[in-house]
């Protein structure tokens, strides 16, 4: 077996090494040592350790040893370009303040080995930076897999943050002033605990719950309830009231609650799942390649549409079948019909992706070859919404060819590229037509647009079949 640096191996029931996370930092050929990083020590300053490969062999076929992973923090993935130019400038120097060191294998085996190193403190002399400092961007070097970027200055780390501030009986800050001589300002008030245990209880029980008051209004109601004596007194010594300021209040609900927090408590399930939580990545993670997953969903046309046999016959507004890829973005079915969303109307998508498209366009009067729409294939995963897509029908006749997949009731946000190609088509075609609702964006009084619908159903397919093809060129 051939050692690797910076392979993480995880050592568990060893009788020579403490059980963690190990990374293996280089191989000393010549006196047949390698050398381990211990990744679960998190202190500032961590030495590494010198073990025979022999002995190391010894505890993989034990089975005490074995690979493993380890996640590095999130500020190695940046972009270098990202970075400002004092960031680089600093990394740089802490790599040259280094660099003789870790190329060197005497002194490696000199730091692993020893409780002191003479070595660390001559080259500290010559670099004009102290041991602990050096000490520690070793440190931070090795547990970040070596990488230049780890010596990047870290500010965010520094200060108190997320640690509990101790607070004197005495206010703190610059003091209140009167903006008139007329007028007298209250005193400044100063927390105490049991105001922090008010305003917890107060915002967990008024304010973060669904359909909950402003964060202003709850600070007058918890005014009210909590403070009312002191205002009674205030009102009958003719003085102003001492209480707790509405930007104390708020400055408690910004430190001791996150913001995330306070979004998913005031707000139903669907809607922050939906609209509100975090992205997590993007739809093509699962699906790089195309032909992987297909995508199928039906919409309401923005438009009405009036019979073959006159204009005096108004249809109402047809349906929308589209099939997409999610890899390429490239629509492989459409289907307009007057059907509502069904699996009839599904079927006629599906069956329009899976084979070739001349003749299709052929029946609109548009004459293409078949690599301008090249899709007539069968998907890896058809992806369809929790209904039209789940029957004994569809299982009979999709599920023989491709696996079905379905979202969840009411996450759309399952299926984003087709929702999306839907609002893309209304807006660059559907809405310029006669007769168009504009999305429902109808003011009240406006002209009905019924009175205005001239177009067929065959004449808004052939629109969509165009829009089809400019858009499958475009992406």
């Amino acid at each position: 077996m051939k050692l690797r640096n910076n392979d993480v191996w995880l050592l568990s029931g060893s009788a020579i090494l403490k059980d963690g996370k190990y990374r293996l930092l280089s191989t000393l050929e010549q006196i047949d040592t390698l050398l381990l990083f211990p990744l679960d020590d998190q202190r500032l300053s961590v030495k590494p350790i010198a073990l025979s490969v022999t002995t190391f062999f010894l505890e993989v076929k034990e089975r005490h040893a074995k690979l493993s992973e380890y996640k590095s923090p999130t500020y190695l993935t940046r972009d270098l370009a990202e970075l400002p130019a004092s960031y680089l400038e600093k990394m740089e120097r802490n790599f040259d303040s280094i660099k003789g060191l870790i190329s060197n294998h005497a002194f490696l085996f000199e730091y692993a080995t020893k409780q002191r190193s003479k070595a660390l403190a001559i080259h500290a002399s010559v670099v004009g930076r102290g041991r602990k400092e050096l000490s520690r961007l070793l440190t931070n070097y090795w547990r970040n897999g070596q990488l230049k970027l780890a010596l990047v200055p870290r500010y965010e780390l520094c200060g108190g943050t997320g640690k509990e501030k101790t607070f004197s009986d005495h206010a703190n800050g610059a003091p209140i002033k009167a903006r008139t001589l007329a007028m007298e300002r209250r005193e400044k008030y100063v927390m105490k605990e049991q105001d922090r245990k008010i305003f917890r209880k107060v915002i967990s029980s008024n304010y973060l719950k669904e359909s909950a008051p402003s964060i202003k209004d709850v600070y007058e109601q918890m005014l009210d309830d909590y403070y009312g004596q002191e205002k009674i007194r205030a009102r009958l010594d003719k003085r102003p009231p001492l209480l707790p300021s509405y930007k104390q209040f708020c400055y408690f609900l910004k430190n001791k609650f996150n913001k995330n927090e306070i979004v998913e408590k005031r707000t139903s399930e669907q809607d922050y799942l939906r609209n509100k939580r975090g992205i997590l990545g993007v739809s093509t993670q699962r699906s790089a390649l195309p032909g992987s997953v297909f995508e199928i969903d039906a919409t309401v046309a923005d438009v009405h549409i009036v019979s073959e046999f006159g204009p005096q016959y108004i249809l109402g507004r047809p349906t929308i079948y589209i099939v997409i890829d999610r890899a390429s973005r490239l629509i492989a079915g459409l289907h307009v019909s007057l059907y509502f969303a069904s699996w009839r109307a599904a079927r006629q998508a599906l069956a329009n992706s899976f084979l070739p498209k001349q003749e299709f366009c052929r029946l609109f009067g548009i004459d293409i070859a078949e690599a301008e729409w090249p899709c007539a294939d069968l998907p890896l995963e058809l992806v369809g919404d929790n209904g039209e897509m789940i029957g004994l029908e569809p299982t009979v006749k999709v599920s023989p060819m491709t696996q079905l997949s379905f979202n969840p009731p009411y996450r759309p946000d399952g299926k984003g590229v087709v929702e999306k190609r839907f609002d893309i088509l209304n807006k660059k075609s559907i809405h310029k037509l006669m007769g168009t609702t504009r999305g429902g964006k109808v003011i009240r009084g406006d002209r009905d647009p019924r009175k205005d619908a001239v177009m067929t159903l065959s004449e808004v397919t052939r629109i969509l079949i165009l829009e089809v093809l400019v858009h499958n060129k475009s992406v």
